[in-house]
């Protein structure tokens, strides 16, 4: 399969990640925006052509012992989820999109 990138997203000071951020981030720190709180939702825009695509995220979660041992992640398009992810470090994941 061929990887067609349609966008990057720079979570930091200065990315372009801010606008389609909605409730539950940080503010934008130097390199790093922070997921906050319980939940956190990022809006994608909608490709234009029908087809399946691969979400690919590139994750840094916040852990510290047995305080935060972990952090977890769900990926949901249109009330739908599509995948559950527990992560206890930085992660590459990939989600196909219907």
């Amino acid at each position: 399969m061929t990887k067609t990138l349609l966008t990057t997203l720079e979570f930091r000071s200065g990315g372009n990640a801010r606008p389609r951020l909605g409730e539950g981030w940080s503010r934008d720190e130097a390199e790093f925006v922070w997921a906050t709180g319980p939940e956190s939702r990022l809006t994608l825009e909608r490709p234009t052509a029908e087809a399946s695509y691969l979400l690919e995220l590139a994750l840094f979660p916040y852990v510290h012992g047995t305080i935060v041992p972990c952090q977890r992640l769900g990926i949901e398009v249109n009330g739908e989820e599509l995948a559950a992810h527990t992560l206890t470090r930085g992660a590459v994941l990939e989600c196909e999109i219907p």
